[in-house]
């Protein structure tokens, strides 16, 4: 079964398209670690700097995805906000205006933490 794998044709275009990836890949990771190897003033980047590297940039991806749940979260919860407090100004009911305004007060928090980050 492997070796039906490796017999399937790549299309030209395919094989442009990750060798771009490759090399953009590859030009982070290089980037990455002389970073690293120039902030503890090294004489030259070591084989433990591009390990690192490799694993901030690992890390940083899981972090973007975090973030992005994160406001998309907390764009809901301020949905949810928005729909409640409309509605509860209307019927003239405060405590429930306070309690959707809490709750407007999570969501805003959770999208702004998620900025900074």
């Amino acid at each position: 079964m492997s070796s039906e794998i490796a017999k399937k044709k790549l299309h030209p275009q395919a094989a442009e398209l990750a060798k771009l990836r490759i090399t953009s890949f590859a030009l982070a990771l290089i980037y990455q670690a002389k970073l690293l190897a120039y902030r503890r003033d090294a004489e030259e980047v070591l084989s433990n700097d591009v390990k690192e590297a490799l694993e901030l940039m690992t890390r940083q991806h899981g972090v973007v995805w975090q973030n992005q749940l994160l406001i998309v979260i907390g764009g809901a919860v301020i949905g949810v906000f928005v729909q409640g407090f409309v509605n509860e100004l209307t019927s003239g009911n405060a405590t429930l205006m306070g309690v959707y305004t809490v709750i407007g007060f999570i969501g805003m928090l959770l999208v702004f933490w998620a900025l900074r980050r």
